[in-house]
């Protein structure tokens, strides 16, 4: 007998969704300028799509999917609005382009909310009120319009924390209970690797599975050994496999960026002094602070100077 396929579909949780998607996709384009953060990270997709190496003092995810959305828009990476905050874009510039996965992401926090709050055996009145208090509060919608990467890690974060709580429903070791677990551990690792501070979203999840664990030590119809095959679950779940999925997100980076510069004035790193390099020889110079492939270089926030030797 075949196996079936059940799709169901929350109308509510979806109303919402339309909702939160309308505000934000609600004159995009407005203001036509440069807003706060978007002068870097307008830079650094610029930069992706030039193919020139920069090293920023945040993961790379997040401006790797957005310089990749500005690339099938059109955007050739050049642009002549990027002097200061609030300069106005211009024609070369794709803004909706830039600030659409911002606004999808945001958007999707609305079926995330709602499916936690689920999770947890509330009412659907709660669930409704909470997604309304996210689509509704003003630096969440602010943020999730704009060229910010706050709005992706917080989607990916969240749809982790989401799939830890629903692999609680579902028997341990099933095929289910993997699916489930598998996916916990590549959205927060997606997280991570858009902003570190996705990181607490990690150790929240392993609270929650250290406790289930905790107190199924004591039940005497649970197999020792099956203990153990949980225990290693948790652990590649939400150890390994993050760990080789932030590898794998800069292995990309040095990848992607094989041209060097002269001279690269950005917020996460400053060179001067800076002869030809690769990029891989730059990557392993910021991180053990010892500068063999150029003479001075200065780190944001502190611009210390570190010199060679």
């Amino acid at each position: 007998m075949g196996r079936t396929l059940k799709l169901e579909v929350n109308l509510t949780a979806w109303t919402l969704f339309a909702i939160a998607l309308g505000l934000r996709l609600y004159r995009l384009d407005h203001p036509n300028s440069v807003v706060f953060d978007e002068l870097h990270y307008t830079k650094f997709v610029s930069l992706y799509i030039k193919g020139i190496f920069f090293f920023d003092t945040q993961p790379p995810l997040g401006k790797q999917l957005v310089a990749v959305t500005a690339y099938f828009a059109g955007f050739d990476g050049n642009s002549s609005s990027l002097n200061s905050i609030g300069s106005p874009y211009d024609s070369n510039t794709p803004v909706k382009a830039l600030r659409i996965l911002p606004v999808l992401s945001g958007s999707l926090v609305t079926l995330v909310i709602y499916g936690i709050v689920k999770s947890l055996h509330m009412s659907d009145k709660t669930a409704i009120l909470t997604c309304l208090f996210y689509i509704l509060e003003n630096s969440f919608l602010t943020q999730s319009r704009f060229l910010l990467m706050d709005s992706m890690f917080i989607f990916f974060s969240m749809t982790g924390l989401l799939f830890t709580l629903k692999s609680r429903e579902v028997e341990p070791l099933s095929l289910d209970w993997i699916v489930r677990l598998t996916a916990a551990s590549i959205f927060i690792s997606l997280g991570i690797c858009i902003k570190f501070v996705a990181i607490y979203t990690l150790f929240s999840c392993v609270i929650i599975v250290l406790y289930d664990l905790w107190w199924l030590i004591p039940n005497k119809s649970i197999e020792a050994a099956k203990l153990w095959f949980m225990a290693a679950a948790y652990f590649v779940a939400y150890t390994v496999v993050p760990i080789f999925v932030y590898i794998f997100i800069f292995w990309i980076h040095l990848s992607w960026l094989t041209l060097t510069v002269i001279r690269v004035s950005l917020v996460g790193f400053y060179a001067t002094s800076c002869p030809t390099f690769s990029s891989k020889e730059l990557c392993f110079s910021i991180i053990t602070f010892r500068p063999s492939c150029f003479n001075t270089f200065s780190w944001h926030p502190s611009w210390r100077s570190f010199r060679h030797g």
